[in-house]
């Protein structure tokens, strides 16, 4: 007799799945560096370092309304540590991936921000 119930009993933490790694909304970017790789997983940005493959920050908006409409639906890097998220709400933010901080936040944007780029000066 096949034991089918199996596959629905608790997995051991070292074989656990890793949960959301990147939303399937937005795609991924490489910061200046090179070394790091942000990845939007709903609502937060994960950067990931390449070499070790581990996430070493999550950046989450300091919005207290978390949810769908907060999701990350682009990401832009620039040539300096700087780079932009754009949110299903509108929203666009302006994070530096050194320090891990949101710089600023630009709104009006009357649907969700599905493209971002920076351009060369």
């Amino acid at each position: 007799m096949v034991k089918a119930y199996l596959r629905y009993e608790p997995v051991a933490a070292a074989t656990a799945p890793l949960g959301v790694i990147a939303s399937v909304d937005s795609s991924i970017s490489y910061d200046s560096s090179g070394k790091h790789l942000l990845a939007p997983v709903l609502e937060k940005i994960g950067v990931w370092n390449v070499r070790q493959g581990i996430c070493t920050k999550t950046l989450i908006s300091s919005s207290s309304s978390l949810g769908p409409s907060l999701a990350v639906t682009s990401i832009a890097s620039s040539q300096s540590s700087l780079f932009a998220s754009g949110y299903a709400d509108g929203s666009i933010r302006i994070w530096d991936c050194d320090k891990g901080t949101c710089e600023t936040t630009l709104n009006r944007h009357k649907g969700a921000v599905t493209a971002l780029r920076y351009n060369k000066l």
